[in-house]
């Protein structure tokens, strides 16, 4: 399906006071549906089609499509207007969790919905993903949430499909989206769609806190910085990997399986190689694996980032594990005294679970999770790691605000 896409003034528009959209009546068959959007800031107008499909027969109706749009631009607009019938409950749900007004060219009487029970995992097919589909074998759906795939998904992909999942897909366009106003939780689209077919109760999902709020403010725990709401259309959204970062999770995933890791590592390799974010996942793995990799010469023959110009978390850490000379082709200009201040920690922090995190998930899927981490013989936190955490925060904010 083509899509109208928006000029560039309109993408570099940030949140402004007149904002609204409007959905026309989606057009609904067995697999999902298509719907026409009309979106508005400040009189720029954006229109464009979002379709979503899936590859088994779903149940899509029209309080479906109206909480996925809801659910997409959350707290974000001045008024959401949907062009078409919205169950009662479905309104008032919307209404609930945002300040918008919220309007319908028709509300109908709506009976409660059937008791929700089961729990599911929705699994993007990378690195954590696949961690926290090994870590909890006992959730009960496998749920793929997939836009029309990039080199680097069809990559990750291949190590999905060995997982040997029988998860349902999801393709949609959502990924063309401008919505400048809020961030696109595509774990939604797959939520919603499977939800009222299984009497979903709860999703998790494997995204990781500290690299949406950057590792700078490591974890932060602002729970707005997650990519969706945390509870929509009954379903309570929960991202249990918030506890770690990149270098707990590979580490994990090595250990539950490291023929799976290998396969993960060596697709994620094969793209987009000349981004910091690769650069990150490489260090990682020499820490983790050991290994060389071939995407290391392609790497070192990129100029080095200055160090003032990137302040990162994982930098302290790669600088402790793997000496500066062993750096140096990625990052340069590393100040000497930073080597001195963090001569006396551990920074074994990186490698744990921030336990205190657990207070974010519902009491019932905690005391699950928390039992999964610790068959998996994961370790948590510390009062010395908690220390050296903030020590790290204190000496990066120094060097942030200019000082030597």
């Amino acid at each position: 399906m083509k899509i109208m896409r928006a000029n560039e003034k309109y993408r570099n528009i940030i949140t402004k006071p007149d904002t609204r959209i409007s959905i026309d009546k989606p057009v609904i068959d067995d697999f999902g549906f298509s719907v026409f959007i009309e979106d508005c800031i400040d009189g720029i107008h954006s229109d464009f089609n979002l379709y979503v499909k899936a590859k088994d027969k779903i149940i899509v109706t029209n309080d479906t499509v109206a909480c996925i749009l809801a659910g997409l631009v959350l707290k974000k607009y001045k008024k959401i207007q949907f062009r078409f019938d919205v169950g009662e409950n479905t309104i008032k749900e919307i209404k609930s969790l945002t300040k918008a007004i919220v309007k319908a060219d028709a509300i109908r009487s709506d009976s409660p919905r059937a008791p929700r029970k089961n729990w599911a995992l929705n699994l993007s097919g990378g690195i954590d993903s696949l961690t926290l589909h090994l870590l909890c074998p006992d959730l009960m759906l496998n749920s793929v949430d997939y836009t029309d795939p990039t080199p680097e998904e069809k990559a990750e992909r291949k190590t999905f499909d060995k997982l040997n999942a029988n998860s349902n897909t999801v393709i949609t366009n959502a990924s063309e989206f401008l919505f400048p106003h809020y961030s696109i939780g595509y774990y939604n689209l797959g939520t919603l769609l499977y939800a009222d077919t299984k009497l979903i109760d709860l999703f998790a999902a494997g995204s990781i806190i500290s690299d949406l709020a950057y590792s700078r403010d490591f974890y932060g725990i602002a729970l707005s910085a997650l990519p969706a709401p945390q509870e929509l259309y009954d379903i309570r959204l929960v991202y249990p990997l918030i506890g770690f970062n990149k270098v707990g999770v590979q580490k994990l995933l090595y250990k539950l399986n490291p023929s799976l890791y290998e396969d993960a590592v060596n697709n994620y390799f094969i793209t987009d190689f000349g981004s910091q974010k690769v650069k990150f996942r490489l260090l990682i793995d020499k820490i983790v694996s050991g290994k060389k990799r071939k995407i290391e010469t392609a790497l070192q023959a990129i100029e080095p980032i200055e160090y003032n110009q990137q302040i990162h978390a994982y930098w302290v850490y790669f600088l402790k594990k793997l000496g500066k000379n062993k750096i140096k082709p990625y990052v340069k200009n590393i100040p000497n005294k930073l080597i001195t201040e963090i001569n006396d920690l551990t920074l074994s922090f990186f490698e744990k679970y921030d336990q205190s995190v657990l207070e974010y998930l519902p009491p019932d899927f905690a005391d699950y999770f928390t039992a999964c981490l610790k068959k998996a013989g994961v370790k948590f936190y510390t009062k010395k790691d908690y220390s050296e955490r903030n020590k790290v925060i204190a000496i990066l904010n120094k060097y942030i605000k200019g000082h030597s």
